[in-house]
């Protein structure tokens, strides 16, 4: 790829990324935790307002980050871009055409073309604040009930096809409750996970690939495994089989992958045919393999991948490319076992595959647990012999597949858990309160949770010696209370 020195190749790198942000945009629409629609850009501002297009450009000594200014998406058309120290505007114009020109990089650039999803985003992707799984399944299984009891909003049980539900679950940490104790903060804040929860997989294509759109924005995917039986609501196939269904929806999800990767594999067979383009020729390779692995019923995700292979399909938000959680919906006589269900119904090698997760859940159980307080829930639990909820087991689960950690702060107005990716640096950890400590970034004061609840206080903790003083490169550890020294 080239240099930032090739004005031509840097401006295409931009106007890929720049699409890449446009497609993970627009290509959905989402619905209040109510079951209401509203657009992204209506209902969580923030997210849609402070995203990010970030560009690899693979330079030893350089970076590039490109933020799309705060505007409503309909009038998003203006790029702020930090090259070498100097900010330029850059317009993006009439995304419908096949061109894209390459201009000589002045301080104002115009864009034309790189109509979304055409263009292959090579490097770009989108940075949201919170983590989302979509939940899929075939219709009956008890995909809104387990969106219920995850994020506790009150929805209809059954979903149109082309409808979904989205709603917020506040991830289970009991550090941030231990550290309030200490503090006694004014405001508590969670974690959070936004989940989606689509219309049930139908036998009709053309309905599956349009409730199919909103989970492409997703990071994973919870498929619900009907394993519980009722005479009151039969299995639209007559009979209760986890494989069978597991079956079924992964090949609805591989055909989805397969008919984007034929498209674009077409497209760029006629563009070689056109003029000889090394990256073209390379994105063509890989496409290929990732049709042969479709046609053969495998998941995106079970191929091993290159760092470089996986930024190239980066912006073609496969489906079977994502992390897949099964869940499990057991009946309420298997709860005593549930550790051994797994192995009850013979899904281990289902478990024992590539960014795979198998988590047992009883949803008519569960269900009731979401109603009752704190006492009674546990009180509840003993009785069926749980240890711990299905609500966070499953998001436990979410965490270790995805590759997350939490960091804390804490203080008098506020103890907070802060979602990052496991070998985060300390800087980059900073980036998720807030972009300018991240770029101001001098010190951080880090200690561990434990410690600092013990001390009673970060003086005393300091006073013992379990306050260290980190730079920049330090990686974050789970747990890790952390105070940032930034100037700004």
């Amino acid at each position: 790829m080239g240099g930032f020195g090739d004005p031509e190749n840097f401006l295409l790198d931009l106007g890929k990324a720049l699409v890449s942000a446009f497609d993970r945009q627009i290509a959905s629409g989402d619905h209040d935790s109510d079951g209401s629609t509203a657009h992204r850009g209506e209902q969580q501002p923030r997210q849609l307002l402070e995203a990010f297009a970030r560009l690899d450009l693979q330079d030893d000594t350089q970076t590039l980050s490109a933020e799309i200014s705060q505007a409503p998406l309909q009038l998003m058309n203006v790029l702020l871009l930090t090259y070498k120290g100097v900010t330029h505007e850059v317009r993006v114009l009439d995304l419908t055409e096949d061109i894209l020109r390459k201009d000589c990089f002045p301080s104002v650039t115009v864009i034309t073309g790189a109509r979304a999803g055409e263009v292959l985003n090579l490097c770009a992707s989108i940075e949201r604040s919170l983590m989302q799984t979509g939940i899929i399944g075939l219709p009956q299984v008890g995909k809104t009930s387990l969106f219920r009891i995850l994020t506790r909003a009150r929805v209809v049980a059954r979903s149109a096809p082309a409808e979904a539900h989205v709603g917020i679950a506040r991830v289970p940490d009991a550090r941030v409750a231990k550290l309030a104790e200490v503090f006694r903060p004014k405001k508590i804040t969670y974690a959070t996970i936004e989940y989606v929860d689509i219309g049930g997989i139908q036998r009709d294509r053309e309905k599956n690939k349009a409730s199919l759109v909103p989970l492409r924005e997703a990071d994973a995917l919870a498929h619900v495994v009907r394993l519980f039986e009722s005479p009151a609501v039969p299995h639209e196939a007559g009979s209760i089989d986890a494989l069978r269904d597991i079956v079924s929806v992964d090949i609805e999800l591989i055909l989805n992958d397969l008919e984007q990767a034929a498209k674009r594999i077409e497209r760029i067979e006629k563009d070689l045919k056109k003029k000889k383009e090394p990256l073209l020729e390379t994105e063509l390779h890989l496409l290929n393999r990732c049709r042969q692995a479709l046609e053969a019923e495998t998941p995106l995700r079970e191929l091993a991948l290159k760092p470089e292979e996986g930024k190239i399909l980066t912006g073609f938000l496969f489906l079977t490319r994502k992390p897949m959680i099964y869940v499990l919906n057991l009946g309420d006589e298997e709860a005593p076992e549930i550790d051994r269900a797994v192995k009850k119904h013979h899904l281990e090698k289902l478990a024992s595959k590539r960014q795979t997760a198998v988590v047992p859940f009883c949803g008519k159980i569960e269900a009731e647990l979401a109603e009752l307080d704190d006492a009674e829930s546990a009180e509840m639990m003993r009785a069926y012999g749980l240890a711990e909820s299905g609500r966070d087991r499953l998001i436990e689960a979410s965490y270790r597949l995805l590759g997350l950690i939490s960091f804390l702060t804490c203080g008098e107005p506020e103890c907070r858990a802060w979602t990052i990716r496991r070998g985060m640096t300390a800087q980059e950890a900073a980036g998720a309160i807030h972009t300018d400590i991240q770029k101001n970034f001098i010190k951080a004061d880090v200690v561990n949770w434990e410690d600092l609840v013990g001390a009673g206080s970060f003086a005393a903790a300091r006073e013992k010696g379990q306050v260290r003083l980190e730079g920049k490169e330090y990686i974050v550890r789970d747990g890790d209370v952390i105070l940032f020294r930034h100037s700004g």
